[in-house]
């Protein structure tokens, strides 16, 4: 008990004098530098991987499929500094806790590389699942977007009358795409500019394509309606099929649930052939081995569920 407090007394003595000896200002201005150095390096990231089209030579795939991720979820635009090297240190961290929440409660080896591995995976599988949810909050209102743009285009066939208007009605992301692109076509920015600048904010390509196939139409005969009424049977038949698949998918998460459900009925049923089960799971090889099987199976139904919705999109 002695040794404990001795070493606590030592810990807090030496935060002390390190905070009191350390100057403040220049550790804000590093971290601040650091910070500002690492987003640099993804700006820059990005520029060559637009303008080299992605070509796989000299290129971090890792750190390729990351800052991908970044741009899907939209963070940056409310953390600006956050980078594919900050997802990466948040991976570690999380790796590193739940090392230490498995450590302290099982001596099963196997088990805590398992633990890690899910750490580091969790951070990225959550960005996915944010990034379906950014994809979705487009893609789910596209027929919203044609339907309403046909009706202001039956008033008045003038494309910023029918974008301006249109985008009341809108939310989330594509709201702000549609109002960014009426907005630059008001500023007098040239029509393929604003149109490009609008698809560049979306990775869906069905907007992408009614975007194009609207600024085609207004350099042309200015066919708006009709250009809409073609978009919407095209999205409608694929909407149809969207919503079969989301059925599909959310079947396969039940399925998945039902496994955890099963592994625990499972563990339930040992324990009723045996009274001395965690023992048994935590002293043998052969209770460590069936510990780290349900484990990985653990692992797999995690990385599945977040994985399985990208089957429809």
């Amino acid at each position: 008990m002695l040794g404990y407090l001795l070493l606590l007394i030592g810990l807090f003595g030496l935060i002390f004098v390190l905070v009191n000896n350390m100057k403040i200002g220049k550790i804000e201005k590093k971290i601040i530098d650091l910070v500002g150095n690492i987003n640099s390096k993804y700006e820059q990231r990005i520029i060559e991987a637009k303008e080299s089209s992605y070509i796989k030579k000299n290129k971090n795939k890792k750190l390729d499929y990351l800052d991908d991720l970044i741009i899907r979820t939209k963070v940056r635009e409310y953390a600006p500094f956050f980078t594919s090297e900050i997802l990466i240190l948040i991976s570690i961290v999380v790796a590193i806790v739940f090392f230490i929440a498995v450590n302290s409660i099982s001596k099963n080896q196997i088990l805590k590389v398992e633990a890690i591995i899910l750490g580091l995976m969790l951070p990225s599988l959550i960005m996915e699942q944010i990034a379906t949810n950014v994809f979705d909050s487009i893609d789910d209102k596209i027929l919203l977007f044609i339907d309403t743009a046909i009706n202001f285009s039956t008033s008045k066939n003038e494309l910023l009358f029918i974008l301006e208007n249109t985008a009341e009605y809108l939310t989330g992301p594509l709201k702000a795409i549609i109002s960014q692109l009426a907005n630059e076509l008001k500023r007098g920015v040239p029509l393929h500019v604003a149109f490009e600048n609008a698809a560049s904010k979306t990775d869906n390509v069905r907007l992408k394509e009614i975007l194009k196939n609207l600024c085609i139409v207004a350099q042309e005969d200015a066919d708006y309606k009709g250009t809409l009424e073609s978009a919407r049977n095209i999205h409608e038949r694929f909407y149809e099929q969207k919503m079969k698949g989301k059925r599909k998918v959310n079947d396969g998460k039940k399925g998945l649930i039902m496994l955890v459900i099963v592994e625990i009925f499972v563990l339930i049923g040992l324990n009723g052939f045996s009274s001395n089960l965690i023992g048994m799971l935590e002293d043998t090889l052969q209770g460590q081995l069936i510990v780290a099987y349900f484990g990985l199976i653990g692992i797999l139904i995690v990385n599945k569920y977040f994985k399985i919705n990208k089957f429809n999109s």
